[in-house]
C-alpha cells in the first residue's frame, strides 16, 4: 500500500498548466516549483476471499454506524418508538442508496440510460448528494404515511443523526482520488497521483473542505437540538424526576436548517471543484444548480418556522409509546406523594 508523501514537486510544463485553465505564466511558472501533498494512497484497504475492501467504503460503513447510533438517542430524547427508529434507519440507507444513484446518472451521466442500461442497477457505482437527500426525505414522507407518525419530529430526529455520515462519505472521496478540485497554487494542494484524469498537478483538496464543512455542521446539529428543562408540578419535588424536557424549536426548523446549510457550503466548496459534466464555459458547476433550488427552499421553510414552540408541554407522544410513558409519569408522582404523606 502507498503512503502520502509531502514536499514533493509539480512536474508540469506551461503548455500543460494552460490546458487545465490555470492562467497566465506566472501562475503556471510557480505551480512547477510549489510544495504540495502527493496522495498517493490505495484505494483498496485489503482483500477478503477475492472481495475487494475499499477506504470508501469503510468510512463509509463508520457514517452509517456513527449515524444510527446518533439517530436512536435523537429518537430516544424525544420519546419516539425505538423501534420506528430502527425501522427509519433501514428505509433510510435504502432511499438514500436509491435516491443517490438515480440522480447521479440522470444529471452526471444520461447517456448511460441508453448506452450502458446496466448501469442503473449499479447502485454502489456514481452516487449523488442531492440524490441521497432527496431519497431520504421521500423515504421519511412514506414512512410517516405508513406509521400514521408526525413527519416533520421523525424528519427532525433522522437528520440530527443523518448528518454524522456527510464528512466520513468526503474522507472516503479523498481516500478513492474523486471530486477533486481545479488546479491551484495553494500550499496546501494536493496531487492526486492515482487519478488519471487529475494529472499530477496540484489541485485544492475540496473533499478536506467538505468534510471540514460536515464536521461543522455537526456541530450546528448538536447546538440546534439542545434540549431545554422544564419544571416537573409543584408536587414533585425528587430532583431525580427533573426530566421532562421540550424542544427549543419548532417541528421541522432543525431538518431544514441543516439542509440549508449543507447546500449552501456546497455551493460554496463547488467554486473549487472540477468541473463535472457542465463545461467551464458555463458561470456555475452542475453541483451548484443543483444546490440552489435545495438551499433556498430549505432556508425558507426554516424561516417560516423559527420560534419557540407555542406550548411548553411536552410534544404529543405518538401512540406507540404514549401510554407507557404516561403511566410512567403517573406511578413516579405517585410514588413522592406517598413519601411526602410518611414524613408527615
Amino acid at each position: 500500500m502507498h503512503s502520502a508523501k509531502i514536499g514533493g514537486t509539480a512536474r508540469r510544463s506551461y503548455s500543460a498548466m494552460n490546458s487545465v485553465g490555470v492562467g497566465s505564466w506566472r501562475a503556471g511558472a510557480l505551480l512547477c516549483y510549489v510544495p504540495v501533498m502527493v496522495w498517493d494512497i490505495d484505494r483498496t484497504l485489503f482483500w477478503v476471499f477475492g472481495l475487494e475492501i475499499r477506504w470508501y467504503g469503510v468510512f463509509f460503513a463508520l457514517g452509517i454506524a456513527i449515524g444510527a447510533h446518533m439517530m436512536t438517542r435523537s429518537f430516544r430524547n424525544r420519546r419516539l418508538p425505538e423501534e420506528h427508529c430502527s425501522q427509519l434507519i433501514l428505509w433510510l440507507v435504502v432511499g438514500m442508496m436509491v435516491g443517490a444513484h438515480m440522480i447521479h446518472l440522470i444529471f452526471y451521466e444520461p447517456e448511460s440510460f441508453l448506452n450502458n442500461p446496466r448501469r442503473i442497477i449499479e447502485i454502489g457505482s456514481g452516487l449523488s448528494s442531492h440524490g441521497g437527500a432527496v431519497g431520504t426525505i421521500l423515504a421519511t414522507i412514506i414512512f410517516s404515511r405508513v406509521k400514521k407518525v408526525s413527519l416533520l419530529r421523525y424528519m427532525d430526529a433522522a437528520m440530527v443523526g443523518a448528518v454524522w455520515l456527510f464528512p466520513w462519505v468526503r474522507i472516503g472521496n479523498l481516500f478513492n482520488s474523486e471530486i477533486y478540485g481545479r488546479a491551484t497554487d495553494v500550499p496546501w494542494a494536493f496531487t492526486f497521483v492515482n487519478s488519471a484524469s487529475a494529472g499530477s498537478i496540484p489541485r485544492h483538496p475540496t473533499q478536506l473542505y467538505e468534510a471540514l464543512a460536515g464536521f461543522i455542521l455537526i456541530g450546528i446539529a448538536v447546538w440546534l437540538d439542545r434540549r431545554r428543562w422544564v419544571d416537573p408540578p409543584p408536587e414533585v419535588e425528587d430532583p431525580k424526576l427533573r426530566v421532562r424536557v421540550q424542544p427549543r424549536h419548532k417541528d421541522g426548523f432543525i431538518v431544514f436548517t441543516l439542509l440549508g446549510c449543507y447546500f449552501v457550503g456546497r455551493f460554496c466548496v463547488e467554486f473549487f471543484k472540477e468541473y463535472q459534466t457542465l463545461s467551464p464555459d458555463v458561470p456555475l458547476t452542475m453541483g451548484q444548480w443543483l444546490s440552489l433550488p435545495f438551499a433556498i427552499v430549505s432556508l425558507a421553510l426554516a424561516f417560516r418556522l423559527r420560534g419557540r414552540p407555542e406550548s411548553r408541554e411536552l410534544p404529543e407522544l405518538d401512540a406507540v409509546s404514549a401510554a407507557p410513558a404516561q403511566k410512567e409519569r403517573a406511578k413516579s408522582v405517585r410514588s413522592v406523594r406517598k413519601r411526602g404523606k410518611k414524613k408527615r
